[in-house]
């Protein structure tokens, strides 16, 4: 059965809650490092699959190039001058992302106290035990993965206390994924997902969400290009661009944003990388 060649890993589902879908919340430029840590600190449900954000269990889900070590990433926001002029500038909180030589992400690091620690099987590259989330050296969540034998669906659970979040994805076809995200039962967010090739869940065709579409296009890098964004009429509402900037080994070390129609108190983002290698 096609299902059999299911991934597991809920990380190829592409940017399907990164931050940059929330607004700028919790850019440190906005923030600050203490309202960042009692921000994450209060809500770390609603912000959870933020804060995967990417494909990231491994570098060929994060489409690296090379034997890569780390990444450190921050992001700025494109602000116009009039909001430049009353804001009061930090420095944007760095995101760590730590390789082992397999190319398995093992730690990623949100500035000096949030941090996600990545459990593998031996032989496997998929995450076994599930990850630890761990404030100021403290762990404050477990995280456990949930799959079925035939593939037909992947949950990621969160304890925190007495709550529990899920993200659930079911796999409809080879091109086809619904992906769920629960708080103490209460539906949060609904989408689904279509790819342009069987089993690659890597290349975004659309998303459907709330009977509103999103069409994604790609450059000659495999990088996305464009977000276009429709009504439930079929109107095209607006559009984001994406240029980059690239390493010798074919890896972006910038992401620039554009916005075709102004976003109110949404600003486009600007993402650098350092990235480091293994010998």
């Amino acid at each position: 059965m096609w299902r059999e060649k299911l991934p597991i890993s809920a990380s190829r589902i592409g940017n399907l809650f990164s931050a940059s879908r929330t607004g700028n919340l919790f850019s440190a430029s906005r923030t600050g490092n203490l309202l960042m840590k009692s921000i994450i600190f209060a809500i770390v449900f609603t912000i959870h699959f933020g804060l995967l954000a990417q494909n990231e269990y491994s570098c060929a889900e994060m489409h690296l190039k090379g034997k890569v070590k780390s990444i450190t990433e921050t992001t700025q926001y494109a602000y116009p001058p009039q909001k430049l002029a009353t804001m009061k500038m930090q420095s944007p909180i760095p995101t760590l992302y730590s390789f082992n030589q397999r190319g398995d992400l093992t730690e990623k690091n949100i500035g000096a106290d949030i941090k996600y620690v990545y459990q593998y099987d031996r032989y496997q590259h998929y995450l076994s035990g599930g990850k630890k989330y761990v404030y100021s050296h403290k762990i404050k969540a477990d995280i456990m993965f949930i799959r079925v034998k035939d593939g037909a669906f992947w949950e990621e659970l969160t304890f925190y206390k007495k709550k529990i979040e899920k993200l659930r994805i079911d796999y409809l076809s080879p091109v086809h994924c619904k992906i769920s995200h629960t708080i103490d039962r209460k539906l949060f967010d609904e989408k689904e997902i279509y790819y342009q090739k069987p089993y690659s869940y890597s290349k975004i065709d659309y998303i459907l969400r709330d009977g509103k579409k999103e069409v994604y296009t790609y450059n000659d890098q495999g990088e996305v290009a464009t977000i276009i964004f429709y009504d439930k009429n079929g109107e095209v509402t607006n559009s984001y661009g994406y240029e980059y900037v690239y390493d010798a080994q074919g890896n972006w070390v910038e992401k620039k944003q554009t916005f075709q129609t102004p976003i109110p108190d949404k600003y486009p983002e600007i993402v650098r990388r350092e990235i480091t290698y293994y010998d």
